[in-house]
């Protein structure tokens, strides 16, 4: 059976990506019967952010005790991931931006020289930084490279 995952990378759990990817869950659970669909929402998780120890180097495994390798297994398992996240200063919120970087073990275990699984990006702002989205995307695309994905489309939501 597939996995099709959703993480939503907002803080807040009813903002508008929050919204957004539980209408894509009920969505593609409709849409595919035979699918595992998973909704991960970060604002409902205990996140730090990245030390730069290495020590998940040798054991694939982060050496902090939160709710990340929970988020790894999932990167794991699923077969194709969409992202929904609210842009913060051209970028992803903090907490979002964590978990981004806690994907070393993934990049540790060489995920990015495999087949890489489809991704989908879902972005969304209220359309006033004159810097738009640019930084969020970079962000997102390498950390999901690292994860073994590859960035098959990017959508903003900008009011």
């Amino acid at each position: 059976m597939s996995l099709i995952s959703i993480f939503c990378g907002s803080p807040r759990s009813e903002g508008r990506s929050q919204c957004f990817a539980t209408g894509l869950f009920e969505e593609l659970i409709a849409m595919n019967p035979e699918c595992e669909v998973s909704l991960i929402s970060i604002a409902d998780m205990d996140i730090s952010g990245c030390i730069g120890c290495e020590g998940c180097r040798e054991t694939f495994e982060c050496v902090i005790n939160d709710d990340m390798q929970e988020l790894i297994d999932y990167f794991r398992d699923t077969d194709e991931i969409f992202i929904a996240c609210p842009i913060y200063m051209a970028g992803v919120p903090a907490q979002f931006k964590a978990v981004l970087d806690r994907l070393q073990p993934l990049y540790w275990e060489d995920a990015r020289h495999g087949e890489l699984k489809p991704a989908h990006v879902h972005l969304f702002g209220e359309g006033h930084d004159p810097y738009g989205s640019k930084g969020a995307e970079a962000s997102i695309r390498s950390a999901l490279h690292v994860a073994g994905f590859e960035v098959k489309d990017v959508k903003l939501h900008i009011n």
